[in-house]
């Protein structure tokens, strides 16, 4: 059986998405920590990632187009929801140790907004969330 030719890097379409993420993830840790840049080595790129991944895969599952908006006010959303999470003694460790392993490992509890809804639930309340900062974002903009 034949192989598949790889596709060289230098043919294939520019992710335009991933930019958009990190600068979002960049520009949410030095709004919060005194403009200090997160570490950005080794496994935290590789957590931030795989966050994207799962961010991406729930917002399409939402019902929401994967683009550039969607993906920085779904990312936005996301840090806010982690960040400002309803559980106070989970939103203190958050803020403590807001780096992206931490974020990926603790992905289900933050997308839940309270901890307590059913799985099925959570993402349609995140989705919720996520369109509530696209027409804050909108609002702002104009």
């Amino acid at each position: 059986m034949p192989r598949k030719a790889k596709t060289e890097k230098s043919q294939r379409e520019p992710d335009r998405i991933w930019p958009v993420c990190m600068n979002c993830w960049f520009t949410y840790f030095q709004s919060k920590h005194n403009g200090n840049k997160p570490t950005f080595i080794g496994a935290a790129a590789g957590c931030y990632k795989k966050l994207v991944g799962i961010i991406k895969q729930k917002t399409i599952e939402a019902g929401y187009e994967w683009n550039e908006r969607t993906a920085h006010d779904s990312m936005l959303a996301f840090f806010e929801s982690a960040y400002n999470h309803n559980d106070r003694y989970f939103q203190n460790r958050i803020r403590e140790n807001f780096t992206t392993p931490n974020l990926l490992f603790n992905i289900d509890k933050i997308t839940s907004l309270n901890g307590k809804q059913s799985p099925t639930n959570t993402f349609q309340q995140f989705a919720r969330t996520v369109q509530s900062t696209q027409e804050r974002i909108l609002r702002t903009n104009c």
